[in-house]
């Protein structure tokens, strides 16, 4: 029987080897104990077509297999394309709000990101997880925390369990710049309901701020890209659309490892953020 000990096991492999590894080692492991897991059928139906919070540690693993590599690609590639590293004595202080952040996959992007461009030392993170699923927001949490821990990030942590339209942001922020993580969600229709209620919210928070934005290459995609626009019309934007990023992926219906093309959306939103360390690229 799956549980999170297996897991958060893996959580090893991601502090020494990073996400690509961590994937690899819960893939493996789903392919080996197929009988111990959800078919695709089960998955969809327990779970709307993953459009439910996700409810126990079988459907977090199922997930982490199907759907969290190209997830993870996407915000890294994003992150990589539009933003700079400026912080030259490698002291970054950082607010990061992860919106619908499932396992953490969005902010352990961020993260080792800012551990490959080394700025982890004397690194300060105060990270805000919105996710209603509680499952999915323990094992966020456990994973940023270790992979934090690993390599000298000091990092606060604080857990929102509860849809978006319910999420209340932090009204003050310590380190004066703050990055915001939309993995996956602005394509969503009762999250772009949400959005005028959350830019309000953002707009209270002081300082600095990028706003980092990806999603599959949906009609909805780009409804959800425009409102965020519209409703912040002084911000910079950065944005690259229909984009393709071929990736090894272990394809659960077929058994087997084959690459595959994710077609996908980005788009970086930038206000008063001359001084975060990271600077948009040119």
């Amino acid at each position: 029987m799956i549980s999170n000990t297996h897991i958060f096991d893996a959580a090893e492999v991601l502090c020494t080897e990073g996400f690509e590894a961590y994937f690899k080692e819960l893939a493996n492991y789903f392919a080996n104990n197929k009988r111990d897991n959800l078919t695709y059928g089960e998955f969809l139906n327990r779970t709307a077509r993953a459009t439910l919070p996700l409810a126990c540690d079988k459907e977090a693993l199922f997930y982490t297999v199907a759907y969290a590599w190209p997830h993870y690609l996407t915000m890294r590639k994003l992150i990589e394309d539009s933003i700079e590293v400026t912080a030259d004595d490698g002291s970054v202080k950082l607010q990061v709000i992860d919106y619908g952040c499932g396992q953490g996959v969005a902010s352990i992007a961020f993260i080792e990101f800012l551990i490959e461009k080394g700025l982890t030392e004397n690194c300060q993170i105060d990270l805000v997880l919105i996710e209603p699923s509680f499952v999915s927001l323990q094992i966020a949490q456990y994973l940023c925390a270790r992979l934090a821990k690993a390599y000298g990030i000091s990092m606060t942590i604080q857990n929102q369990p509860c849809e978006l339209k319910d999420a209340r942001l932090p009204k003050a922020n310590i380190y004066n710049d703050t990055i915001h993580l939309m993995s996956n969600v602005l394509d969503v229709d009762t999250v772009q309901e949400s959005l005028d209620d959350l830019v309000s919210q953002i707009a209270k928070i002081p300082g600095n701020h990028l706003l980092f934005a990806t999603s599959p290459s949906y009609s909805g995609t780009q409804a959800g890209f425009n409102m965020l626009k519209q409703l912040k019309p002084c911000a910079s934007v950065w944005q690259e659309d229909d984009i393709k990023l071929w990736h090894e992926q272990y394809i659960i219906t077929q058994d087997r490892w084959m690459q595959c093309p994710a077609k996908r959306d980005l788009m970086m939103l930038s206000w008063d953020a001359s001084d975060v360390g990271l600077e948009v690229a040119c």
